[in-house]
């Protein structure tokens, strides 16, 4: 497989001169202008997209320079090139020197790429004075700084290779064995080129096998049935193992009996302030940098924009990525730590006598308190009473409150540490336009609410959010609302954002784009609620980004989430363990993968509906992957527009499973295990007597076009759907009961478009 892979790679970028081999020389001094190209049949090679730099790029083309997708490079410094060779010429080129482009502009810019030639006649010429590479580059195309494996267990439920196994008998049956190892290559080879200084392992090996990905998901799922028993404990262990942190030794801290206010002191204290130090530690020159602080929220504001980095604040956004890689991840994670500690408030602290407030505190705090202390470096932390309290958490850096229904706000930016440790109440949890609730910036936010039907409202940056830090949101009990409006609800860059809900009670979950369970570059975001009837819904008001009327672009409810060329995604969970629930959502969302990322929504238990758009249930795009997972209970899935139900684009690997109950799902085109543009796709249902509607092409089985890397692969996607219930189930598409057919066969015309390759499995 790898010596074919090898010889149409080779084949594709033959040239009539070898212009440079990629250098190995220091990023600084390696050329960057910020153009690449693609190669298409018949050896031309033409412009395929325009990055910020020397270029001023904006995606498809440039307001400074006339050249766009998908001119016709002509030559470079009069020597003709291909895609590879251009990008080797640049890098091996100093910063400050010249390019000269000659170029054949398309006559329809924009766009797909084209297969043929539709060009002017003009040959047109482009002078390029290069940057150096490393200002423009993010963490992608950088060297990887940390390295673990993926081990798994057991045996794979999908095989491709083994003749026992139901996918790889099947595969060995109808002759697919070549075309499929052709294309786990291509999965491969993408990894090998495109690896990122932040490429996590558990990403990695769903490149390594895409048929993993049950396998992968239950690796990280299944550790956080734990949760319940033993909170901050286990969801440290889970945030590392997902953040490829080996967790240094440290001792248990036991429990702390608190019986008086100046004993509640003494216990923010120790949570407080030795976790400072750690996180000074952990951060270096990043700890309690306003102007890094504010440049972070800036990048955070790039996707409700656009999908891509571009224009003046580029630079910006490059550094904070740049900067990601002096992170102490291990040290981030010990500091976390660090505040895994038994709490136990008697209830002879909240009949303790009021204490004044210092004059500091004075519009800070509005209600009583019991106590106040001011730490250095720290911050004050106080002890309230058990009547209504409000708290300036902008101004307080720890609360202990014993009761009363309490409201936690902000004015400013807060930076570094933060705790609050609520005992009773129904709780109002706010925060500004920059940062919500729940929220790490530069350092660690702990929340402990241990009891009262809270509400926890935020807009960016909020309720269980990290960027550069780890928030940590534990609610015990009650009818919660959480919400928030952009990297929310579980959400995090450069660290971890986790909520952990627990008892039987009914949750609602309100977002907007990017939250709910997200992880963004090397970051894991994960909501864990135990039992209840809840609901999740990210579904406005950020438009489509397809311009589709009434619909609205999420990346939520389990999302790993890259900057595309800058940056590789995290991984993002969410795993809710019982109760009939309720997921809805837009476009990009429900366990999904967008660039290097994971996604993952796990539902264990319960009868529930899932609602979503184009991207949805199980999918990966852009080279990423993504799984839904529903262990049981009669379950309905309903998405709308395309790419949904184990489907999956570009590089990309999806996968819907169901593993038990009678289900139904409802879907348009390329779904239900679809793929296109060298994907994989699957959707698996393992038990039950269940129902599929599919409207459009490439569904239940049957692939779609492969025209975005078939000149330099050759390779063909694979669609999967596989029904192991053994029982009368329906299909839309007329396909009978207990049968095992290939679908589409080559076609000799158009073999880039030749809907290849499918397999549908009913037994």
């Amino acid at each position: 497989m790898k010596n074919l892979l090898s010889a149409l790679l080779a084949s594709s970028l033959m040239s009539t001169v070898v212009i440079a081999q990629e250098t190995e020389r220091p990023l600084a001094d390696q050329g960057y202008c910020g153009l690449a190209l693609r190669d298409i049949p018949n050896g031309y090679t033409v412009v395929s997209w325009l990055f910020p730099g020397p270029l001023n790029g904006q995606s498809l083309d440039s307001p400074d320079f006339d050249i766009g997708r998908p001119d016709l490079v002509v030559s470079v410094n009069d020597q003709k090139v291909n895609a590879e060779q251009f990008k080797n010429l640049v890098r091996a080129t100093l910063p400050g020197e010249k390019l000269i482009i000659r170029y054949r502009k398309s006559k329809s810019r924009g766009g797909t790429i084209p297969t043929e030639l539709n060009h002017e006649d003009e040959v047109k010429t482009l002078e390029i004075i290069l940057d150096s590479r490393d200002t423009w580059q993010g963490t992608f195309h950088r060297k990887r700084g940390h390295d673990t494996a993926v081990v798994f267990e057991y045996p794979l439920l999908l095989d491709p290779h083994d003749s026992q196994n139901v996918l790889g008998a099947e595969i060995i049956k109808n002759d697919l064995s070549e075309s499929t190892d052709l294309l786990l290559g291509v999965f491969t080879q993408w990894m090998e080129k495109d690896d990122d200084f932040h490429s996590l392992s558990r990403v990695r090996a769903g490149f390594e096998n895409p048929f993993a990905l049950n396998e992968i998901q239950q690796l990280v799922t299944d550790p956080m049935k734990n949760v319940p028993e033993n909170p901050l404990g286990e969801v440290v262990k889970i945030a590392a193992a997902n953040l490829d942190v080996e967790l240094l030794d440290s001792e248990s801290h036991g429990s702390l009996t608190i019986d008086t206010p100046l004993q509640g002191l003494f216990a923010l204290d120790f949570l407080l302030g030795e976790s400072t130090l750690m996180i000074m530690d952990a951060l270096g020159d990043n700890y309690n940098d306003e102007d890094f602080a504010k440049k972070c929220l800036a990048m955070l504001r790039v996707p409700k924009q656009t999908f891509y980095l571009q224009g003046p604040s580029t630079r910006d956004h490059v550094q904070v990525m740049r900067r990601s890689m002096d992170v102490d991840y291990a040290k981030l994670l010990q500091a976390f730590e660090h505040f895994d500690v038994n709490v136990i408030i008697n209830e002879a602290v909240a009949k303790a006598e009021t204490d004044d407030l210092p004059d500091e505190l004075i519009g800070a705090i509005d209600g009583p308190i019991l106590a106040a202390q001011k730490l250095e470096r720290v911050g004050w932390i106080v002890v309230g009473s058990a009547e209504d309290n409000r708290y300036d958490m902008s101004k307080v850096a720890g609360v202990m409150d014993v009761g009363g229904n309490d409201e936690y706000y902000a004015t400013d930016l807060r930076l570094g540490n933060s705790v609050i440790i609520d005992i009773a109440g129904d709780d109002k949890y706010s925060g500004t336009d920059d940062q919500g609730p729940a929220s790490a910036l530069l350092g660690i936010s702990y929340i402990d609410d241990r009891a009262g039907n809270d509400h926890y409202q935020g807009k960016l940056l909020s309720t269980g959010a990290a960027m550069f830090g780890v928030s940590f949101l534990l609610d015990r009990s009650g009818n919660d609302i959480y919400m928030g409006s952009e990297w929310s609800i579980g959400a995090a860059c450069y660290g971890a954002g986790i909520i952990v809900d627990l008892s039987n009670s009914a949750d609602t979950y309100i977002g907007d784009l990017l939250c709910e369970g997200v992880g963004g570059p090397r970051g894991f975001g994960c909501i864990i609620d135990e039992n209840g009837r809840d609901l999740y819904r990210a579904n406005g008001p950020t438009p489509s980004a397809y311009g589709t009327a009434a619909v609205y672009q999420s990346f939520s409810q389990g999302i790993g989430f890259g900057f595309r060329n800058y940056a590789a995604g995290g991984i993002g969970v969410i795993s809710d363990l019982g109760g009939d629930d309720r997921y809805e959502a837009g476009e990009f969302a429900q366990g999904g993968g967008y660039f290097y990322g994971l996604g993952i929504l796990h539902d264990a238990n319960g009868r529930d509906l899932y609602y979503g758009h184009r991207y949805s249930q199980g999918f990966g795009v852009h080279q990423a992957m993504g799984v839904l997972s529903d262990d049981a209970g009669d379950d309905t899935y309903w998405s709308m527009t395309a790419a949904s139900q184990g489907a999956a684009w570009d590089i990309g690997s999806g996968l819907l499973i169901d593993r038990a109950g009678n289900d139904t799902y409802q879907c348009d085109g390329l779904g239900q295990g679809g793929a296109s543009m060298q994907a994989i796709a699957v959707l698996a249902d393992l038990a039950g007597t269940d129902r599929y509607a599919a409207g459009g092409g490439a569904t239940q089985g049957r692939s779609g076009g492969d025209s975005y890397h078939f000149h330099e692969t050759g390779a063909y996607s694979l669609s999967i759907l596989l029904d192991l219930g053994g029982t009368e189930d329906w299909y839309s598409s007329g396909r009978s009961q207990g049968s095992e057919e290939p679908l589409d066969k080559i076609s000799e015309k158009n073999h880039q478009n030749a809907n290849q390759h499918g397999l549908f499995i009913d037994r």
